[in-house]
């Protein structure tokens, strides 16, 4: 995988544990991430589909409610590539209709890639208010700044202060967003990721700069202990095509086994290895491993469905 490699040293020259050492270093990154394709990261098939996708004919997924429709959808897939102290890129393979809830990023700087389909974002900064509580559970005033649909392939930037920093994507077909954050996440550091929603109390008028339309103000509200709404689920993915290499780095705080399908073959990396950055080739395990995560996975479905 070239490009991504290539990507993932750029980025550890140009970022740093306090975000981007400059914009001329920032947009090295955008260039080469640009330059990233589906079949680049064994998203190839994933994204033929998304071509072909039409509403009418999708398959179904999951029980059915009295009314026929689904009562829950698949999850969202996150396939993890890398984490360090200045850096992390992952991809988010959404299913048609699913959501991720307006977030934010703080002090950080987001480059996100659209691999393939569509989908809608919303996304909004925070207003300056003199004198406004500094509670951060209290509604605040926040400005629009992207309310659109999004078409692949298209690559965003948002800043730490501007660019859409809270934002929140729903899938309009397949699609797949490759992000690349600077610094990553990290509780230690203060960078939390926080959920909001919008407020639905008549909020005290206040004095807007006169540059920002009260239009395009809305009022959010962070939900407590960072917890994400109801429902919203990330599944761990693993890598969808046998052939792929994917280059991993856990954090060592993250004890959760890692599976990923190589050479036709299941790979797992130990906790003994979660703190270390690996190629991983494909392997040579046997037969049996691959059935027994077959049937633990299926199990795991097995015992969800029973809980329903």
């Amino acid at each position: 995988m070239p490009k991504i490699k290539n990507l993932s040293n750029a980025c550890k020259v140009s970022f740093s544990p306090d975000g981007p050492i400059s914009e001329e270093a920032l947009e090295r990154v955008r260039a080469l991430l640009d330059e990233i394709r589906p079949l680049d990261v064994g998203l190839d098939n994933e994204a033929q589909i998304a071509r072909n996708w039409n509403s009418s004919t999708r398959p179904s997924n999951g029980r059915r409610g009295r009314n026929g429709a689904n009562q829950f959808t698949a999850p969202i897939q996150y396939l993890h590539i890398h984490e360090c102290e200045s850096f992390s890129m992952g991809i988010f393979c959404m299913p048609p209709s699913s959501v991720i809830p307006l977030h934010n990023h703080p002090g950080m700087t987001v480059l996100s890639k659209l691999l393939y389909g569509r989908l809608h974002a919303e996304s909004y900064d925070w207003i300056n208010v003199p004198d406004h509580p500094s509670d951060q559970l209290q509604a605040r005033p926040a400005k629009l700044v992207r309310d659109c649909e999004m078409t692949a392939p298209e690559t965003t930037i948002l800043y730490p202060n501007r660019g859409g920093n809270i934002h929140t994507f729903r899938a309009i077909t397949p699609c797949a967003l490759f992000d690349v954050l600077s610094p990553p996440y990290s509780a230690e550091d203060g960078r939390h990721c926080s959920y909001f929603r919008k407020s639905l109390v008549n909020q005290p008028p206040v004095v807007l700069p006169t540059e920002i339309d009260s239009s395009q103000v809305v009022w959010l509200e962070e939900l407590e202990d960072h917890q994400p709404p109801e429902g919203f689920v990330v599944a761990r993915a693993v890598d969808p095509h046998p052939k792929t290499n994917i280059h991993l780095s856990a954090r060592s705080q993250d004890r959760t086994r890692l599976i990923l399908w190589v050479g036709h073959q299941a790979k797992v990396i130990p906790d003994s290895e979660v703190s270390k950055e690996t190629w991983v080739a494909p392997s040579e395990e046997p037969f049996i491993l691959r059935l027994m995560v077959v049937l633990l996975i299926a199990w795991q479905w097995q015992h969800r469905l029973e809980n329903l």
